[in-house]
């Protein structure tokens, strides 16, 4: 076959390349279908389908604060208006930058159990509550998770 004349060879050269490619694409799509979860790679979802998804997706919410006489009520809110089922309140030793200087202190560390549909309305009300001109608040993913943990934070969230 390689001993026919320079087109056909290049042709057929072609032909294979562009059916390895194609492979490639296939493989490329299979994995991002499996890093999305099998969602819909387009991106486009019905807004029920959207609000179900963050009802089902649990998060730790993770903010410091200057004492705790400044955490105990605001976390007793946020529980009262059912945004967080729990806080895990923490003392530790903080080294951090403010306005180009070095600070040292103790801080408290609270990570807050909640769901994605909870929250903005958990974060909007630390920042209203909030004494640090610029406190952390960040969401981690819970990735995983035991049934019971599940039955729990929602019947706790739930009206």
């Amino acid at each position: 076959m390689w001993m026919c004349r320079p087109e056909i060879r290049f042709l057929v050269f072609v032909k294979r390349f562009l059916r390895f490619i194609g492979f490639l694409m296939y493989i490329c799509i299979f994995v991002i279908v499996l890093k999305n979860g099998g969602e819909n790679v387009s991106g486009t979802k019905k807004k029920s389908e959207k609000k179900s998804e963050k009802k089902n997706q649990y998060i730790f919410m993770y903010a410091t604060f200057p004492s705790k006489a400044t955490v105990v009520p605001i976390t007793e809110k946020l529980i009262e208006k059912k945004l967080v089922v729990c806080a895990n309140i923490s003392e530790h030793d903080a080294i951090y930058t403010w306005n180009k200087r070095v600070y040292e202190g103790k801080e408290f560390g609270v990570f807050f159990k909640t769901r994605e549909d909870k929250w903005k309305k958990a974060k909007s009300f630390i920042l209203k509550k909030h004494p640090y001109e610029t406190p952390v608040i960040v969401k981690l993913r819970i990735r995983d998770y035991n049934p019971g943990f599940k039955k729990w934070m929602d019947e706790s969230l739930d009206d």
